[in-house]
């Protein structure tokens, strides 16, 4: 099973980071990182340029050694950076995947997060997924409706399993999906 580099949907083009993205991403984490910091444990703090580069370039190795996968979402018309997506948690015994994702302060709202999960999960699900699963802070409402827009089903709430960023005990929902047709394909 090899993860997808690059899925096209009507609207966007999902596509591992490379060396040279440095910049658009850290503009893009930059801009939107009041709105990430509360949920997303990778943004305590902000990044330098050099770090946003760092970690296009390091995508590329997990990616290649199957550890995770991370995809850019960009603007197919434009080739705006809109936000990220990935699977940060593989299980290739079984095969799950985690989806994981961010959007760019001032692009959302427009369904493309919506946009990119279902995609990602149609090709997770062509590839021989068994499972696909959504996790995220119980209190990030925005997140979890995407998850229930599609039609990802409310598996579990772990309680008091994640130490937020501002140190305070959270609790994560779990969706999951078990095949294509269980999850709605959204209007773009």
């Amino acid at each position: 099973m090899r993860l997808p580099e690059e899925i096209v949907t009507p609207r966007l083009l999902l596509r591992r980071p490379r060396a040279g993205d440095g910049t658009m991403i850290n503009q893009a984490v930059h801009e939107s990182f009041a709105e990430l910091s509360p949920w997303m444990q990778w943004a305590r703090e902000v990044p330098t340029v050099e770090q946003s580069e760092a970690f296009a370039r390091d995508a590329a190795v997990r990616y290649n050694n199957g550890s995770s996968a991370e995809l850019l979402i960009l603007h197919r018309d434009t080739g705006r950076l809109i936000g990220a997506t990935g699977m940060p948690r593989i299980d290739w015994k079984l095969p799950g995947f985690e989806i994981g994702y961010w959007c760019r302060t001032g692009e959302t709202g427009k369904g493309y997060v919506s946009e990119s999960t279902w995609w990602l999960a149609k090709a997770l699900f062509e590839l021989g997924a068994k499972r696909v699963e959504i996790r995220m802070d119980d209190l990030n409402r925005r997140s979890w409706r995407v998850a229930e827009r599609l039609g990802f089903t409310l598996q579990s709430l772990l309680k008091k399993d994640l130490i937020a960023n501002d140190g305070s005990l959270r609790d994560t929902r779990i969706y999951v999906a078990f095949a294509l047709d269980q999850l709605t394909r959204p209007r773009t």
